[in-house]
Parts: structure tokens; C-alpha cells; sequence
């Protein structure tokens, strides 16, 4: 196999790699054989996909792992696989996959947008069901910035039910207590917040708003932890109980940790479009189309 050491160089030189002090006489060589790996082998090695080596593959993988070296003539004579190059050569490997990922930034922030607005919709929507509203009964009589919803926060022990379980003189009580009524406009809430969102993907200033929302909410849930005793496991017996032994509650409350990061993303991504809406020309803007908020802002 022939290699042309003048077009390696012209390569080389455009992707600025190529050592800069050359002799003024050198002449181009050609390299008809490398003497640490056959063809095959070589092949195998830096382009596994291919039959055939190419010297600007060459010079791309000199780029991406670092391999190839030069001589005093400035040709490539010689391909050395070094142990501390391994990270290098795994890396190039999964170069494509990588930076394929990498690309679709954009497209997993707007993935995130939807998958929050799911739970907001879909979260918001059963809080019309009793059984929906008698479970988050404990938290919110509980908590100091909700309980004032209720009749009787302090009654709730008395009446909480497991989830399918119907007990006509505990949903009697429910009712009287606000526990349907505070349940549906919370969910009328989060609908709301949902909707946001989810508009997010066509209006940077409506996505603003419910990305803020969507941030917000969770600290309202995690606030849970502190005032709800019922989120760590109780003393009835078994040695893990009390903090940090979340019960079937407090794990419920915890994964609003995600729902808060999530709520940050969007929340940055919104705020960045509408600054880069802000530095454009204002005839860039479409006048007062974009004034009242029509369109993509």
C-alpha cells in the first residue's frame, strides 16, 4: 500500500496538525510499507468499517487519537499504539455515537419540556378523582401553607382510607373537611401549569411562564419532608425507622427532586431564547405581531 506523504501533508496542514518547521528542500515522499502492523491489521485498527485506508483517514484519526507521528522530513513513516493513548482510541471508536448525542441537545430539552407537562397534565387531572384527593389528605393538613384549606386539618387520621377503598362516613367527612373542593383546584392548577409548558414548544413566552411554574411547584412538594411525619418509615418494631427511611410517601415526594432539575432546564432554555429574541433588530421582530406575543415569542 502507497501512501502520498504530500497529500497527508496538505491535510494535515489544513487541519493545522502538521509540524511547522519544514526543510526548504523536501521533496514528496512515498511510503510503500509500515513496519509495526500489516496492512490488515492497520486497517482493522483505525477504521474498522472500512476495506480500504485512506491517508485523510489517516490524518483524522492522527486528530482524534493522536497516533501518528512524524519524522524529521515531515512524513508519516511509523504508527504507534501507546497504553496511555487507550482512552484516546476508545473515545475515537464512539466518536460518531458521541457526537451524534451531543447534537441532540436541543431535541432532549424539548423531550424534557413534553415528559414535564405530561406530569402536570396527567397528575392534575386525577386530582378529580377522590381517591387522588383522600392521598395527599396528610400532606396538606400537614403543611403550614396549605392546612388553612381545610375544615378539620386535624381530624385527617381518623379518616384516611388506602387507595380503592370506599367508606361512605369517611367520604362524608372528606367533603365536609374541603378535601374534593381544595383537590380540584389544585388539579385546575397543574393543568394549568401543564398546558404552559407544553405551549413552550411554540411560544417562548408562554414556555416562560410555565417553566417557571414547572420550577417552583416542587419546592411546595418537598416542603412535605419537614411538616408530614408520615414520609419517614414509623417506630412499630423494626430497627430502620425515622430518618433518612423514606416510607411509601416520602419516596413519592422525593422524586419531585427530578421534576425541580427538569424545571431549571426548561426554565434557562426559555429564558435564553427570549434573550436572543431581545438582541435581534426590532424589524427583525415582526412589529407588533411579536408585540402582542403571536408567533414563536
Amino acid at each position: 500500500m502507497n501512501w502520498n506523504c504530500s497529500a497527508i501533508r496538505q491535510e494535515t496542514l489544513r487541519l493545522g496538525t502538521f509540524p511547522t518547521q519544514q526543510s526548504a528542500d523536501q521533496s514528496p515522499h512515498s511510503l510503500s510499507a509500515v513496519t509495526l502492523f500489516e496492512r490488515e491489521e492497520l486497517t482493522r485498527k483505525l477504521h474498522p468499517i472500512s476495506s480500504s485506508f485512506d491517508p485523510t483517514q489517516a490524518v483524522y484519526f492522527e486528530k482524534t487519537f493522536g497516533l501518528l507521528k512524524y519524522d524529521t522530513t515531515g512524513c508519516c513513516n511509523l504508527i504507534v499504539f501507546d497504553e496511555m493513548d487507550e482512552e484516546k482510541v476508545m473515545i475515537g471508536y464512539l466518536r460518531f455515537v458521541l457526537e451524534w448525542i451531543a447534537n441532540t441537545d436541543k431535541v432532549g430539552m424539548q423531550v424534557m419540556r413534553v415528559a414535564i407537562a405530561i406530569v402536570f397534565l396527567w397528575i392534575g387531572a386525577l386530582k378529580f378523582a377522590p381517591y387522588e384527593a383522600d392521598s395527599i389528605t396528610l400532606f396538606v393538613a400537614n403543611s403550614p401553607f396549605l392546612s388553612f384549606f381545610y375544615k378539620h386539618p386535624n381530624q385527617y387520621k381518623a379518616h384516611l382510607t388506602r387507595e380503592g377503598e370506599l367508606k361512605p362516613a369517611d367520604r362524608a367527612w372528606q367533603t365536609e373537611n374541603h378535601t374534593y373542593s381544595f383537590s380540584d383546584g389544585l388539579g385546575s392548577v397543574e393543568i394549568i401549569i401543564g398546558l404552559l409548558t407544553l405551549v413552550g414548544l411554540f411560544s417562548r413566552r408562554y414556555g416562560m411562564l410555565g417553566a417557571i411554574l414547572a420550577f417552583l411547584t416542587p419546592f411546595v412538594t418537598l416542603s412535605f419532608l419537614i411538616t408530614t411525619p408520615e414520609v419517614w418509615v414509623p417506630a412499630l418494631g423494626d430497627t430502620p425507622h425515622g430518618f433518612p427511611w423514606l416510607s411509601g410517601a416520602g419516596r413519592l415526594v422525593i422524586k419531585d427532586v427530578m421534576l425541580l432539575a427538569g424545571g431549571w432546564l426548561i426554565m434557562t432554555d426559555s429564558a435564553r431564547a427570549l434573550l436572543e429574541v431581545g438582541r435581534q433588530p426590532a424589524s427583525d421582530l415582526g412589529g407588533v405581531r411579536h408585540f402582542l406575543g403571536v408567533g414563536k415569542l
